[in-house]
């Protein structure tokens, strides 16, 4: 029986690392082109997961004036961390929910977009919550003075952002709430608990040039691992 009659057709296989039902989309050839359908793809998602967080995002940023207000009194820097952290996974968590809830891992599934996209969509925005928070934080050291409290944050907060990423991403949003709850505990505990028994003061030991130059490496190291370990746990996954 002819492939006319059974209703086929032959060409080029559907694109697995797409949506279900999607076909490769057409375009220029070569290097250049992919980059451009790439960023197209990642744009098209950044634009989705806005529309889910632009009703959320002032709730957000309410209690930071609060928080950059007690550490200058304080005359260090602490609670505008947690004001970052705070940022992110809540950034995070209600996406997850929101995907959770509306089962929206099969909208993505029927749309032409890479799994690739959606991850380096969501790792753009982790990224940026992480430099917004930073900015922050860098404000508030210069007010307070608290130059290692800085470096320490910055740790604490790329930490999140990177645990954030592929957990909220591939999990349930109460599981990966619950696992990235343990991971940055133990982070922050060894360092804000570790480093005194063993040189001393974070703050103080963080004002020293190769320990702030250890964290600023650190930093991007850890979110460039979170997209690696993203990429590859949720282009394994079967939606």
């Amino acid at each position: 029986m002819s492939a006319t009659m059974m209703g086929t057709t032959t060409g080029t296989a559907p694109d697995g690392s797409r949506g279900i039902g999607a076909t490769a989309a057409t375009g220029p050839g070569g290097p250049e082109g992919s980059g451009e359908m790439a960023l197209a793809g990642v744009g098209a998602a950044l634009r989705l997961d806005l529309i889910v967080l632009r009703r959320r995002g002032s709730l957000l940023l309410l209690p930071l004036a609060l928080f950059i207000a007690m550490d200058v009194l304080a005359g260090r820097l602490q609670t505008t961390v947690m004001a970052g952290v705070a940022l992110g996974l809540c950034a995070q968590y209600a996406q997850g929910a929101v995907e959770s809830a509306h089962h929206m891992e099969r909208l993505y599934g029927a749309l032409p977009l890479r799994r690739s996209e959606l991850v380096g969509a969501r790792w753009v925005e982790g990224v940026a919550l992480a430099l917004l928070s930073g900015l922050v934080c860098v404000l508030v050291a210069a007010l307070t003075g608290d130059w290692g409290g800085l470096m320490a944050g910055l740790l604490v907060i790329c930490l999140s952002a990177a645990l954030g990423l592929p957990l909220f991403l591939c999990l349930a949003p109460e599981r990966a709430l619950w696992v990235w709850g343990l991971c940055l505990g133990a982070g922050a505990g060894a360092l804000y608990g570790g480093t005194p028994l063993l040189a001393g003061p974070v703050a103080e030991v963080l004002r020293e040039p190769v320990p702030a130059v250890l964290v600023a490496l650190a930093c991007p190291a850890l979110l460039g691992a979170s997209l690696v370990v993203a990429l590859r746990w949720y282009g394994r996954q079967d939606h």
